[in-house]
């Protein structure tokens, strides 16, 4: 990622690209779904996608964040293309000075997505609990489905805030879980049962067997409830 304080025109970046000695450079004419603000080439034998953003839109999208008010696109911008970015050049210390302005997610956020969890698992009640159970008498279950995969979701985000780290989507899930020191035993296995579990009705309730034995291992274990 490259930020920029104006995107520089495609024709100078590839002036620019000239003078370096690349394996090969990738014709974005040839390949219709590649965005033009990127750059796409191989170097060393190993394929760089380069993006051109604008470091004023990502001032912003920070400091909405340090304000609670960031929504999701901006949040996971921030947390992806900010927090967790390694820096390779800044020389007067701009995107340095961003990251010091994200502060670790706390423990104590883990209270507001858990008791979304609870209503649903102990109690049925309003929003996910009541569209469950409905959707259910229904026999919608792929509705049913949808709104499991959305309170997996908010599980993730309780165990990665446990680990004092960001949840942002399951690229790198399982690299992630491997590592954390906080985290429910058969916590992998089980979300890997969700994975390839079906959207018939004995798949689906089967999900709902995992989903509350893993909110219960989260309120027993780290006394939440």
């Amino acid at each position: 990622i490259c930020f920029c304080k104006k995107i520089p025109l495609t024709k100078i970046r590839e002036q620019e690209f000239k003078k370096l000695k690349l394996d090969s450079f990738i014709d974005k004419k040839q390949i219709p779904f590649l965005s033009n603000q990127a750059d796409y080439f191989i170097l060393n034998k190993v394929k760089i996608g380069l993006w051109y953003v604008l470091l004023t839109e990502y001032e912003k999208f920070v400091d909405k964040f340090q304000k609670g008010k960031a929504n999701q696109n901006e949040f996971l911008n921030v947390v992806a293309h900010v927090y967790y970015t390694k820096i390779a050049y800044d020389s007067k210390k701009i995107l340095y000075n961003l990251k010091n302005k994200i502060s670790k997610p706390k423990k104590e956020n883990v209270k507001y997505f858990l008791q979304k969890l609870n209503r649903v698992v102990y109690e049925s009640k309003w929003p996910y609990g009541e569209k469950i159970k409905f959707e259910s008498a229904r026999k919608n279950h792929l509705s049913v489905n949808t709104q499991i995969l959305e309170l997996v979701n908010y599980y993730l985000i309780c165990l990665f805030a446990l680990n004092r780290e960001f949840y942002t989507g399951p690229k790198w899930l399982s690299a992630h879980l491997k590592k954390f020191r906080i985290k429910p035993k058969n916590c992998i296995n089980k979300l890997n049962q969700l994975a390839y579990l079906g959207n018939d009705e004995k798949s689906v309730n089967e999900k709902m067997k995992i989903l509350k034995f893993l909110v219960d291992d989260l309120n027993k274990r780290f006394k939440l409830r």
